[in-house]
């Protein structure tokens, strides 16, 4: 197949069109000296519409983003407020339980401590002493 282009004929195998070929990005940027300011001006806004959209994608998802976590920490304040309520309910009947123990406890008369006793000897002998004691304390008291 022959192709006019200008003055010049080029030979182009139809073959070879139908082979894929390496998409290669340019070195350089494309220089705009060819360019009317017309067309310059032209590119130069659909550049900054495609620049003012990618901001406005990114604000959004940013957006998106802190709600996600405002939602979350919503949810998690909710759950800690309830969590503290239920604790705080919990540690005030204990409290009251252990308030009413103390004073049903405070209520009792002391116990006394039985102790096994021994011969009847000895019971005499200790309550001749708790006389004797008795005894020696009236006595105190009697002479001041």
């Amino acid at each position: 197949m022959m192709i006019k282009l200008g003055a010049a004929h080029i030979r182009i195998d139809p073959l070879e069109l139908l082979k894929p070929t390496p998409i290669t990005r340019p070195k350089h940027r494309a220089r705009l000296h060819s360019l009317t300011p017309e067309e310059k001006l032209a590119r130069r806004k659909i550049k900054n519409r495609a620049a003012a959209q990618r901001a406005r994608d990114r604000r959004k998802d940013l957006t998106f983003g802190l709600e996600y976590c405002v939602k979350d920490l919503v949810n998690e304040t909710k759950r800690l407020k309830e969590e503290n309520k239920k604790l705080k309910e919990d540690a005030a009947a204990r409290r009251a339980q252990c308030t009413l123990t103390y004073t049903t406890h405070l209520s009792y008369p002391p116990r006394t401590v039985v102790t096994p006793l021994g011969s009847a000897a000895s019971i005499c002998e200790l309550q001749q002493r708790a006389q004797g004691v008795a005894t020696v304390s009236s006595r105190r008291k009697c002479l001041d």
